[in-house]
């Protein structure tokens, strides 16, 4: 099952994943059946997140459209054998775009076929003689295969049948010019070749033109330390260098910063198992609408004790592993004592919002506006959300030493407020942002507002309102599946992309050493703070 995306993509050294995963193909016991899979390793989505697995045990590569209940199959599936129309443990699939084909490791039969993408009723081989595991394609249409029986990686440029080795070919061994059992590769831009090199536990990064590799991950020896891998198979890494990889005997994906001595658990880590935290098992609590008088934090405890009774009733575990809210700074600190374990997500405008409403009950609202002091200091207290969580008191304090006692004098009651408010009521986890996009709604902020308004509309009896409740009880379990999926209620408008670039250019030149902490305050503080009248 190998990690692959066909364009390395900039993600963010913090970002985090979901935990609970929701199942996109299969999922409905081993077998043969249109809506089964059995032993699927190679994964590869398209453009349009249609994905095609490499069905091992079946002989077949499977298409499967997004949202779909069972798959097709768009070759192989006659059986296992060694015709043109049959495939023999096929073990990776790729899309070569410019031929709208697939490229198949038909590993078994010793061969890499191609098939039409549509409607193809048999493959053409196209490379011979070759212990196929896993191959990938840079932007020139060249292609990359690993070969475990000769333990090397060789390159493919179009019309080429012999190609050239690119990443070990000296036998296997744990040298670092030799691979063993390697299985799945992965080219970045620069066309250098990351390959999971499964028996030595560790991924190599091989640079164009190279007589050895460099170790990017692993290389410790097999085990679970974070500076381990065992039998890691998939590989991806973005252009900042990141390596992410499928740690297969550990059921995990780890991240590995480039220059990394020792990686990080983003998704597993929890055992083999069908459990939530494990890929698999409930995410979500059912509909329940609670019409609450106030937003005091006794309320919001009620509404919980009282959700948490009613699970017990219903033998259910009211034990969430993620809770995404809007930012309500009350409901927040409850969430935080209320569910300990459960990670916890917010929409972050509202933080900005509540200062500046801040702002304006001490008084402050005119100087805001007039005073370029006040002004930028403010404006820093809204962007201090966007450090990384560990520096954020560091950074207040820093802000603090610099003040003028003048300027001290006059925001003496905002910077209460901040402190009483932000760290004391609230915990920093609770409201940092840093490493995700922050200007994406959340899909609890647009589920309310949506809710909200229709609730206010008359219904002409209680018949007419139950019936609207039900109606929104199929779009919570809607937005239920976009959350866990990841997905946001709408996609981001251009201003909020370019906005989004500008934050991640500012993290890139701070991480890269270009710019100081109160230097990278500076520049987000011009960017998501809330802008004079």
């Amino acid at each position: 099952y190998p990690l692959r995306s066909p364009f390395s993509t900039n993600i963010h050294p913090n970002a985090r994943w979901q935990q609970n995963g929701i199942t996109v193909a299969g999922g409905n016991r081993q077998g043969n059946g249109i809506n089964q899979l059995s032993n699927p390793w190679g994964l590869y989505v398209d453009d349009d997140q249609t994905i095609y697995v490499a069905d091992q045990s079946n002989h077949r590569i499977v298409e499967w459209k997004r949202g779909a209940t069972s798959g097709q199959v768009v070759a192989g599936g006659n059986g296992q054998g060694s015709g043109d129309h049959q495939l023999d443990d096929p073990y990776d699939v790729i899309i070569d775009k410019e031929r709208d084909s697939l490229i198949i490791c038909d590993t078994s039969n010793g061969r890499v076929v191609r098939w039409p993408r549509r409607n193809g009723t048999s493959g053409e081989t196209i490379i011979s003689n070759i212990s196929c595991w896993g191959l990938t394609m840079d932007e020139n249409g060249s292609l990359y295969i690993t070969d475990y029986g000769e333990a090397e990686v060789r390159r493919y440029r179009r019309g080429e049948s012999q190609g050239t080795v690119v990443a070990g070919g000296n036998g296997r061994g744990n040298r670092l010019d030799q691979l063993s059992f390697p299985r799945y590769v992965f080219v970045d831009r620069d066309h250098s070749v990351y390959v999971s090199d499964r028996i030595n536990h560790r991924v190599m990064k091989w640079m164009e033109g190279a007589k050895q590799g460099i170790v990017v991950a692993g290389g410790q020896g097999e085990g679970n330390d974070l500076t381990q891998l065992s039998s890691p198979l998939g590989v991806v890494v973005d252009q900042l260098g990141t390596v992410y990889v499928a740690d297969a005997g550990n059921n995990q994906i780890m991240r590995w910063h480039k220059g990394a001595t020792q990686g990080s658990v983003i998704v597993g880590g929890n055992g083999k198992g069908e459990q939530s935290n494990q890929l698999n098992g409930p995410i979500a609590f059912p509909f329940v609408v609670g019409l609450l008088p106030n937003r005091l934090k006794g309320t919001y405890h009620f509404m919980f004790n009282e959700l948490k009774s009613i699970a017990v009733q219903m033998q259910m575990n009211c034990t969430p592993k993620s809770i995404m809210s809007g930012f309500e700074p009350c409901l927040l600190a409850v969430v935080t004592t209320d569910f300990v374990t459960a990670t916890r997500t917010s929409y972050c405008f509202h933080f900005t919002q509540a200062i500046y409403r801040a702002i304006q009950r001490v008084g402050l609202s005119t100087s805001y506006n007039n005073n370029d002091g006040v002004n930028q200091y403010c404006r820093k207290l809204m962007a201090l959300r966007l450090f990384p969580e560990a520096i954020i008191e560091n950074t207040y304090d820093e802000l603090i030493a610099t003040m003028s006692i003048n300027l001290r004098n006059v925001l003496n009651d905002l910077m209460e407020y901040f402190q009483e408010e932000w760290f004391l009521k609230v915990s920093i986890s609770q409201w940092y942002v840093h490493g995700m996009n922050m200007r994406t709604n959340n899909n609890a902020e647009a589920f309310h507002s949506r809710f909200n308004h229709r609730v206010q509309v008359n219904h002409p009896n209680i018949w007419s309102f139950i019936q609207f409740l039900q109606g929104e009880e199929n779009s919570f379990h809607h937005m239920r599946i976009q959350f866990s999926a990841g997905l946001g209620p709408r996609p981001k408008q251009a201003k909020a992309i370019a906005i989004q670039r500008r934050i991640d250019n500012l993290g890139k030149r701070y991480y890269d050493c270009a710019i100081n902490a109160m230097e990278y305050f500076d520049g987000l503080s011009f960017i998501v703070a809330k802008r004079k009248k």
